[in-house]
């Protein structure tokens, strides 16, 4: 087992004999009777401990310590004072960082006792720095970017690969506030929310905003790492770059839904112009032939089978056409958003159901698949308020502002926990947000029992 090592000073040589003569076997002892003999043996070995004895003619013990603070900043440093001189130990805490002061005369018991102790808080004192030592290699050499931030977002600390990710200088990371790169968007203020409320986020999708307009979509682990000297929090951020991963989602996800729109026009087309016309050209003989029963009486049973028969084909023409509706409807294409969302009104509302749809007219697109992905969710909705929330209203809002398009979609319904249902099959919420998403878009889901439901979505025009 590693002796400790100890270097004492003390101007008086019989101080110097005492102690090695108590300690000798149990420790190394190093002595020194001036400063300037202290620095010599500082330098040509490691020592765990120094004691110093504050009154020596040349060089103090405080000021001593203050010097070897400096070269040496590991050693435990002791200081050796007479009682009265309290203030002298004010000044080397202070200035010298005395870990402990032992007054004159020193009792053999209580120093090996403050020895040991003080050997203990160095060993802890070396394993936080080896600790402290491996983390700042893997924080600097890191292929992710690592950001350290206080709780306004000021970034103190930052490696390579978050100045290349944020395309700044080094010089210009100090001090810029972290939460003024993300967008003012409700997933972001909610995994903030969460992260002072909790001290970690993981794996959080966040868009950053960088001071050239450009975006990085990152997946991001945020963790309270510490509290400084001066009682502030510090907050560790892990970003992944997932921009690219999620630029392929995005054209993986347009390439799908444009494809299943395909199928379901192919389809629609199909059912109407095949099927549709063919049970259409069926009722109109059926109808043809019912005039022949024309004089028959009224219960004739080959007239009530014709009857009913008619009324069967009119039944399933009709689902045809709720099924090309909701398929692909015809006006979406022809003239559309607003169209669609007026023929949803007037299919839908009905005396105990209104639908109340405010436009702004002027509203036109230029990716008929970002009008298709409203029209579905306003679809959505009002099946999910018609069918789920008993609502007896649904207000539709569409409008322009700038360069974005709102649409804000709310029922007087039941309402709902939104956790709670987000994961439940059949009611939509992951087929809607997914939507929005895909367009870069922005959604916010307000909804509580007996309180009805709101939909907020904003997309850039």
């Amino acid at each position: 087992m590693e002796k400790i090592k100890i270097l004492y000073i003390d101007d008086e040589r019989i101080n110097l004999l005492a102690f090695k003569s108590s300690f000798r076997k149990e420790f190394e002892v190093f002595s020194a009777v001036s400063a300037e003999e202290g620095f010599k043996i500082l330098e040509e070995t490691d020592v765990h401990i120094i004691i110093a004895d504050q009154r020596m003619p040349e060089t103090s013990g405080i000021e001593f310590f203050e010097e070897v603070k400096k070269i040496k900043p590991n050693p435990i440093r002791i200081l050796i004072t007479a009682y009265s001189d309290i203030q002298t130990v004010v000044d080397g805490i202070n200035r010298g960082h005395v870990y402990r002061y032992i007054t004159k005369p020193w009792n053999a018991d209580e120093m090996r006792f403050t020895i040991r102790d003080s050997y203990d808080v160095y060993r802890l004192k070396e394993q936080n720095e080896i600790l402290h030592s491996k983390y700042r290699k893997i924080f600097f050499e890191s292929s992710d970017p690592i950001l350290l931030f206080d709780e306004k977002g000021h970034i103190s600390e930052y490696n390579k690969a978050a100045t290349d990710l944020l395309m700044l200088m080094p010089q210009k990371m100090k001090g810029l506030s972290f939460y003024r790169l993300l967008p003012r968007a409700d997933k972001t203020r909610k995994a903030l929310g969460q992260l002072i409320a909790e001290g970690m986020i993981s794996d959080v999708e966040v868009t950053l905003t960088l001071t050239n307009g450009a975006r990085r979509t990152c997946l991001a682990t945020v963790n309270k790492v510490l509290h400084n000297l001066e009682g502030k929090t510090v907050y560790q951020a892990i970003l992944k770059d997932v921009t690219r991963r999620k630029e392929w989602n995005n054209l993986l996800m347009h390439t799908i839904t444009h494809t299943q729109e395909k199928e379901r026009e192919r389809i629609s087309q199909d059912l109407h112009d095949g099927l549709g016309q063919t049970l259409t050209a069926v009722k109109t003989r059926l109808e043809m032939l019912l005039l022949m029963y024309e004089k028959e009486p009224a219960n004739s049973p080959a007239k009530r089978e014709l009857e009913a028969s008619i009324e069967q084909l009119k039944n399933s023409i009709e689902e045809i056409r709720e099924i090309c509706f909701n398929s692909l409807p015809p006006v979406l294409y022809q003239y559309g958003l607003v169209s669609a969302i007026d023929e949803i009104r007037e299919r839908v509302s009905t005396s105990l159901f209104k639908i109340n749809f405010s436009p702004d007219r002027t509203l036109s697109f230029a990716d008929k698949g970002k009008e298709t992905a409203l029209f579905r969710v306003v679809q959505e909705f009002v099946s999910n308020s018609l069918k789920h929330a008993q609502a007896n209203e649904v207000n539709i809002v569409l409008d322009k502002k700038g360069d974005k398009i709102y649409l804000t979609l709310r029922d007087d319904g039941v309402g709902f926990d939104v956790q709670s249902k987000r994961n439940q099959p059949g009611y939509g919420l992951k087929n809607i947000e997914s939507r929005v998403e895909l367009f870069n878009g922005e959604i916010a889901l307000r909804s509580a029992p007996e309180e009805g439901t709101e939909l907020n979505i904003v997309l850039p025009l």
